[in-house]
């Protein structure tokens, strides 16, 4: 029986046809694809969407249109992501947290990781800086752990997503020394950064994009970077780990999923033309820009295995700090 009479066979049946892997790739894409954004417009994880969306859509020759879907630290959009059909025509763009974080900070999560998704790639990565207000008189983090230790308790850190990668690696550095601080909430960057300013609160674990803009009126000091490389639009903020701690290498990064069962002819398609887009100088120099620097152009396999790694690298971590979002 010919290809094409085993279709027609099955049509006639009235039975669902499979998935041809071949057919798929290269038919696809035939129209509009949607890239599910969970963060409202405008937020760098927004930015980094909207870059790779017109890049995408400038090789593929169609549309790749960010619908946002913000709220509840990611978990509305990755809930709207994991329904979406998985016909190759519907992406989440992610961040770790929602990846790595959530499904041990969320009493209960709209989406499972695992059973829901299948990677694609991941795109860039960016690490955080410890920022502190110059008033305080630390100019180093040998300096900002001698003032821990003598003042246990006293030094407030500001924390907008509690269990966030960039929360997660300032913990790992107090446990390192058994530092004791008060954990102050805020919703905003924008929020901390005139509380820093104006000296209502102490130290901030912030993103390398924001860090010249924070520094930009001498009111804040970058203390160290948590990546195991100095970022290039930072080159004279030294890492932690050349400050005493070796090994220290804490980052967040951005990715591209799919819902479960998307064709993995067009999984890997996508895969393909993400890993040419990620090593292209125009791509790094508008990650390096932003505070990011490449990926790895990763294949979905070596991206799953990234995750699972942080996911046992940080579950008993934020489980001991006892975090819990309803």
């Amino acid at each position: 029986m010919t290809r094409r009479q085993a279709l027609f066979s099955v049509l006639v049946s009235g039975v669902a046809l499979p998935s041809w892997p071949l057919l798929a790739e290269e038919a696809w894409p035939s129209r509009m694809i949607k890239l599910i954004v969970p963060s409202a417009a405008g937020l760098p994880t927004d930015v980094h969407a909207r870059i790779i969306a017109e890049t995408l859509g400038e090789r593929l020759g169609q549309r790749v249109l960010v619908e946002n879907k913000p709220g509840a630290t990611g978990n509305i959009g990755m809930q709207a992501a994991a329904l979406a059909p998985p016909d190759g025509y519907n992406f989440a763009f992610v961040i770790a947290t929602y990846i790595t974080s959530n499904p041990f900070t969320f009493k209960r999560l709209l989406y499972d990781v695992e059973k829901d998704f299948v990677p694609v790639a991941m795109l860039s990565k960016a690490g955080f800086t410890y920022i502190v207000r110059e008033g305080l008189g630390v100019k180093s983090v040998a300096d900002l752990t001698a003032y821990i230790k003598a003042n246990p308790g006293k030094l407030s850190v500001a924390n907008i997503a509690p269990g966030s990668l960039a929360h997660l690696s300032f913990e790992v550095y107090l446990r390192s020394f058994g530092g004791k601080v008060e954990m102050v909430p805020y919703r905003t960057g924008a929020q901390v950064m005139q509380d820093l300013w104006g000296g209502q609160v102490d130290l901030y674990p912030g993103p390398v994009g924001s860090t010249r803009q924070v520094q930009a009126n001498g009111k804040a000091r970058a203390l160290a970077i948590t990546t195991i490389e100095r970022h290039p639009s930072l080159p004279n903020v030294p890492t932690m780990a050349e400050q005493g701690f070796p090994g220290y290498d804490y980052f967040g990064w951005y990715g591209v999923m799919a819902p479960k069962n998307t064709p993995p002819a067009i999984v890997e398609r996508l895969n393909r033309e993400i890993a040419t887009i990620v090593t292209s100088q125009q791509y790094r120099e508008r990650m390096i820009g932003l505070g990011a620097i490449p990926g790895d152009a990763l294949t979905p396999e070596r991206f799953l295995a990234l995750y699972r790694e942080e996911a046992a690298r940080f579950g008993p971590l934020i489980r001991s700090m006892n975090i819990v979002v309803e």
